[in-house]
């Protein structure tokens, strides 16, 4: 799967790279979401450059927000169905194809609601 990267902080033209990654699998208890929408914030480019109040452990994956379809559900999780739309809230590093999420981590999405729409709901 496709992944934005990025090893050291600076201006996210100069940091940032498109990296093949390993597409991950759910365990007992998380979720892989297919990521369908992700927006850039000042948030997103606030933390590559370094200037963000979090900042993650380097190596990491830039995006706070997005939206998606759950892919895969791991042994044991209730209340979501594969195909199902959803909004990951908390989750760092949705500029890639798949994320990880717990259950609860993932906020379902109405119908009426389009994937550029609800990929801003945390921030915006």
């Amino acid at each position: 799967m496709l992944s934005v990267k990025f090893s050291r902080f600076g201006k996210p033209e100069e940091v940032l790279e498109v990296q093949e990654v390993e597409t991950p699998s759910p365990k007992a208890g998380e979720v892989l979401v297919k990521m369908t929408a992700r927006p850039i914030n000042p948030s997103d480019l606030l933390t590559v450059a370094g200037l963000y109040g979090r900042l993650p452990k380097l190596p990491a994956t830039a995006g706070y927000e997005g939206a998606g379809v759950v892919e895969k559900l791991g042994e044991g999780v209730t209340g979501l169905q594969v195909g199902q739309r959803v909004i990951p809230l908390g989750v760092v590093g949705t500029w890639q194809e798949y994320i990880i999420a717990s259950p609860l981590q993932l906020l379902p999405t109405p119908d009426s609601l389009s994937d550029a729409l609800a990929a801003q709901f945390v921030v915006n």
